[in-house]
């Protein structure tokens, strides 16, 4: 989010990271902090994660990027399906040649996954199934990609080209891109490899549409943060955004929640706080439905 008092959501990851075009959240019910950024997005990024080692998916925000770059021994990235489809969809909608097939394959895997989430399945099982039923899939893709890029990108350069240690781009974003299909194409195979690594990591999602969704609230808000005027001003913000979203994510009501809360706080003071996170409300409560 861009504005005067940046606000962005950052956690101290513990597994697999997911993020959208912010520093990153963790897509599992655990700590969810959003705060005050008062650095660039490379610096926040090792404020957030340290030492910490797994793989982070994201969009194609060139800060992740860079950061992967300067930390390649700690993290590896993971690309988003959304962005891979997006494009092959809209360049269906324009009624161009050829993107129906890829949607068609890439919504089969979306279907698969949505039936994974229902059923509630752990890595292991997904792992299990992607293997068996969404890599031959995404295997059709590619050398389906492979097979029209002439058609879409002629002349093109062959994937990936151009993104070396040399940074030349060399005239593809303008020479190669001549339609939305030849676009979706260049972009997908310059992200497949990344994108398809979701193969070898059960707890990797196939997008990061549950963290788009969890933002969105705040993201609607984003004008009136151009008002804090602050960082001060926008550090209370910060702290309701946060315990508002953890109370949604641990199954919470949000106003009973906050107002328990503050209730104790008010009969015992700050020592107290750490019982009355809502991860720590949530987890009393299973303990005692299970005693």
């Amino acid at each position: 989010m861009r504005c005067r008092t940046k606000i962005s959501l950052i956690t101290k990851p513990k597994g697999h990271l997911q993020s959208p075009g912010l520093p990153g959240i963790t897509p599992n019910p655990g700590h969810f902090c959003i705060s005050v950024l008062k650095s660039d997005l490379n610096q926040a990024l090792g404020d957030c994660c340290g030492t910490w080692a797994d793989c982070l998916q994201t969009d194609d925000y060139q800060a992740y990027t860079s950061y992967q770059r300067d930390h390649a021994d700690l993290v590896d990235l993971n690309n988003c399906a959304t962005h891979i489809r997006r494009g092959f969809k809209k360049a269906l909608d324009l009624g161009e040649r050829d993107p129906a097939r890829v949607v068609k394959l890439l919504s089969s895997v979306y279907h698969l996954e949505a039936q994974l989430r229902e059923e509630k399945a752990g890595p292991a099982l997904r792992h299990a199934v992607r293997g068996s039923h969404v890599a031959h899939r995404l295997r059709l893709i590619r050398r389906y990609l492979g097979r029209i890029r002439s058609r879409h990108l002629p002349g093109s350069p062959p994937p990936g080209f151009g993104r070396g240690k040399t940074g030349l781009k060399l005239r593809s974003e303008k020479q190669f891109h001549k339609s939305e299909m030849g676009k979706a194409i260049s972009y997908a195979l310059d992200h497949w490899d990344r994108f398809e690594s979701y193969l070898t990591d059960g707890r990797v999602e196939l997008c990061n549409n549950l963290i788009e969704n969890a933002i969105r609230p705040l993201k609607l808000g984003a004008m009136n943060d151009l008002f804090f005027g602050s960082a001060r001003g926008g550090e209370p913000a910060c702290v309701a955004y946060t315990l508002i979203e953890n109370c949604k994510r641990h199954g919470l009501d949000v106003r009973s929640s906050l107002m328990e809360a503050m209730r104790m706080l008010d009969g015992h003071g700050p020592a107290r706080a750490g019982e009355l996170t809502p991860a720590a409300v949530a987890k009393a409560r299973r303990m005692h439905q299970v005693s």
